[in-house]
């Protein structure tokens, strides 16, 4: 009986028991106790909720509220279990549930995703089952539902990216998860089937969707320029693209028909790839070869390898020739017409061949004739930073003639051929190529080439910091200046609001020059940016504010030397003045003249002949009383000697 009592409790605690509105009453411990109905028991929960562990269903009504319960088969199974007599054991099925790894589509078509689930046929079928869909995107930990089905409700979740594109059909022990114009964001996106089947448990499988996009087919495009056997390194051939593909397609090379690999000296890949606004690939390969004089006669293809569901395939591009430059080593001369012998007057017809390409111009010239210089490559040649360049220069003449290359004016090599090593910007410029006859010094040609050197902005001093004491309230240029090709940009960028101005600009086919001015008002920061397309580099300025220091007036040797001019000809006046007084007061017998004091002066009488006139001037008189010229002697008589 003991056993009969909790085999009865155990139904009841598993769903026994007849639950209605009145409830379920039974007896512990000699007690009889009224279990609530269901009513009753969502009042006490605090309300309706989802589903729990127990197997508790949320459904949604027409006007969006929620209410829980069990189904009407439930319910009988319920009612059946409570109609037992003596030991009754219910056995529940066990669920299994299977999906696919991965499932592929291609862009734009419907992606299937199939969830099989199924119970064990020993068992009874459980009467509900619940079925939820969920997505989790790459790199992300958490998940979002999108879907949630039972035998009673179909519910697409709102605000999600699949909320306008999914759609969910249910079979026997099947659902099928179909996604309308799969789209690249969906790519290794994985999408959850979850299944419970309350007393059989519940399962749940994920299945990864990959997405593909077929590119368009390769397109090769050949250097317009041939390319020249004497090349030592390999040289650009072509390049080959493909477009619009996803994941990142694969493109190799085939030489007559067979694939290329790359091999040092001979075969090299320059792969590049970017993604579009789209979201799709582009995918460009460079071949690079060093061709031989058999290459001219090669076929060149390229082909693009992608996937697709469940294969991969591919496309090829059309063949193409490559134009391969060589001297020519064998010349042949011959008289057309007329045949036989020559006559006085006849119209001679010579024709010339050669072995060479492109074939070369065969003119009729006399000696003194020289053919105009043919430079190879011709014009314009773009070149990578540290790439190797041999270029020639030809012109034909039957005499013997001289080949001289120049940059900007100066001589930079000699002979035929011009080999450009390590590639960088001071490489840049125009080559002229001049060849000339030295037995005839007036018969000369010239032809050039142009020279672009390709790479990322290099500043022309390596300083990335620069420290700079000026006094305030001084203006300050800073400069900056880079070389690159494409030519870079400049920009300024200053601290702590400072103004600026650009004063100068400049820029040329591989630099660039800006120079700003600036008014030092306290410490601030300039950053200077140059930027192309390969790269960018920067230089910070560093300026420390000083005050502002008149220095004293510095001593001047030439005015020093005014001083003592003035000083020496104020000296020269003063004895001149003074000897001027002396010779005055002299003149006037108002000093002294011998020893025995003032003397009378008389004048003799004489006669014509006797007469001595003395003209002086009053600066020789002021001139030789200064410097103390002596006086003639007094005479016999008296009075002063007179002068022949």
């Amino acid at each position: 009986m003991e056993e009969s009592r909790k085999e009865g409790e155990e139904r009841e605690r598993r769903g026994g028991g007849k639950r209605g509105k009145e409830g379920v009453r039974r007896r512990e411990g000699g007690k009889e106790v009224r279990r609530e109905t269901r009513e009753e028991g969502r009042k006490k929960e605090g309300g309706y909720g989802r589903g729990d562990e127990e197997g508790r269903i949320v459904r949604r009504g027409e006007e969006g509220g929620k209410w829980e319960g069990r189904g009407e088969e439930e319910e009988k199974r319920a009612q059946r279990s409570n109609d037992c007599t003596g030991v009754c054991v219910t056995v529940w099925s066990k669920l299994e549930l299977s999906v696919q790894d991965s499932v592929e589509v291609l862009l734009g078509a419907p992606a299937l995703i199939p969830c099989h689930y199924s119970f064990s046929d020993s068992s009874p079928r459980p009467s509900f089952i619940m079925l939820q869909w969920f997505v989790r995107s790459p790199g992300n930990s958490s998940r979002a539902r999108i879907f949630y089905g039972d035998s009673g409700l179909q519910l697409v979740d709102n605000n999600t990216d699949y909320s306008e594109r999914l759609e969910v059909s249910q079979e026997h022990d099947r659902s099928l998860l179909t996604i309308r114009d799969a789209r690249l964001s969906d790519h290794h996106r994985e999408f959850f089937c979850q299944v419970n089947g309350l007393e059989a448990g519940s399962a749940e499988g994920k299945s990864a969707l990959r997405v593909y996009a077929p590119p368009e087919a390769p397109v090769i495009e050949v250097v317009p320029h041939g390319i020249s056997v004497t090349e030592e390194q390999p040289a650009k051939i072509a390049v080959c693209e493909s477009q619009n593909g996803f994941p990142k397609p694969n493109i190799t090379w085939y030489k007559n028909g067979e694939l290329l690999e790359s091999s040092p000296g001979q075969v090299k890949f320059l792969v590049l790839h970017w993604r579009s606004s789209s979201g799709l690939y582009t995918v460009q390969n460079t071949l690079l070869l060093r061709v031989q004089k058999e290459t001219k006669d090669s076929v060149f293809s390229c082909r693009v390898s992608f996937s697709v569901p469940g294969d991969v395939r591919s496309l090829e591009s059309s063949p193409v020739n490559v134009t391969v430059h060589y001297p020519t080593s064998m010349v042949e001369l011959w008289k057309e017409s007329p045949p036989g012998l020559l006559r006085e007057g006849d119209t001679v017809e010579l024709r010339c061949q050669g072995d060479g390409h492109p074939p070369p111009a065969f003119i009729l010239h006399q000696r003194t004739n020289l053919d105009a210089a043919v430079v190879v490559p011709a014009e314009t040649e773009i070149m990578l930073r540290g790439e190797d360049l041999t270029a020639t220069c030809n012109a034909l003449s039957s005499l013997k003639t001289s080949t001289v290359w120049y940059k900007d004016g100066r001589v930079v090599g000699t002979g035929s051929t011009l080999l450009l090593q390590d590639a960088s910007y001071l490489t840049a410029g125009e080559y002229v190529c001049e060849v000339s006859v030295p037995a005839l010094p007036a018969l000369h040609t010239q032809s050039s080439v142009h020279i672009l050197v390709h790479g990322p902005p290099q500043l022309s001093s390596p300083e990335q910091e620069v420290r700079l004491e000026q006094p305030s309230g001084r203006l300050l240029n800073l400069s900056c200046e880079a070389q690159g090709f494409p030519p870079p940009s400049v920009s300024w960028s200053l601290s702590a609001g400072q103004s600026w101005e650009e004063v100068l600009s400049r820029s040329s086919s591989h630099s660039s020059l800006s120079v700003v001015s600036v008014r030092v008002g306290s410490d601030f920061s300039a950053v200077c940016n140059v930027s192309n397309d390969l790269g960018s580099e920067a230089r910070v300025f560093s300026v420390k504010a000083v005050p502002m220091v008149t220095p004293p007036a510095a001593f001047s040797p030439a005015e020093g030397s005014g001083v003592i001019i003035v000083v020496i000809i104020l000296g020269l006046l003063l004895l001149a003045v003074l000897g001027s007084v002396i010779y005055f007061l002299h003149k006037k017998n108002r000093l002294p003249c011998g020893r025995s004091g003032k003397q009378s002066i008389t004048k003799e009488k004489s006669s014509a002949k006797d007469i001595v006139v003395e003209m002086k001037t009053e600066e020789s008189v002021l001139l030789k009383a200064v410097n103390g010229d002596k006086k003639a002697p007094l005479n016999s008589d008296g009075h002063w000697s007179t002068f022949p």
